[in-house]
């Protein structure tokens, strides 16, 4: 029993990295815990808009923190696309991986913060879809509302 349960503790760590792209990759949503910030840039995929991870301060990157304010799960966003946009948060509040529409969030281009609380747990959120941006040359069906 020991070994087993040894053998599962070296694994967990590994198997939390995997779930994190490593940098460079491009995905159509980026997922964030609680205490969590992304910073990304925004580009075309075929069909879909590409979110590239970047360093915070990156010309035309987002940046999103997702965290817990006064007990109320809060996501604030900066952006310096130049042009301004929205994204849809999604939220996975029991933690079963269905995630369900949270929101939407207006984001000004001009680095101006923008943030919303709800007054509900989401735990888990997922972010992405973000209006006028990239999305590929095929069409779009956003993910959220």
């Amino acid at each position: 029993m020991r070994i087993l349960t040894a053998a599962a503790l070296l694994v967990l760590p590994f198997a939390a990295y995997a779930q994190t792209p490593p940098p460079g990759t491009a995905v159509e949503r980026i997922t964030l815990h609680p205490g969590e910030t992304a910073t990304f840039t925004l580009a075309p995929g075929k069909d879909h808009q590409l979110l590239n991870r970047a360093a915070p301060g990156t010309k035309g990157a987002i940046t999103i923190r997702y965290e817990m304010i006064a007990g109320m799960p809060t996501v604030a966003a900066t952006s310096s696309l130049g042009y301004d946009t929205a994204f849809s948060v999604l939220a996975d509040p029991d933690g079963d991986g269905g995630y369900e529409p949270a929101g939407e969030i207006p984001l000004p281009g001009n680095g101006t913060p923008a943030s919303r609380a709800w007054q509900k747990p989401l735990g888990t959120i997922n972010v992405g879809d973000f209006a006028n941006g990239p999305h590929g040359q095929e069409g779009h069906v956003p993910s959220g509302g």
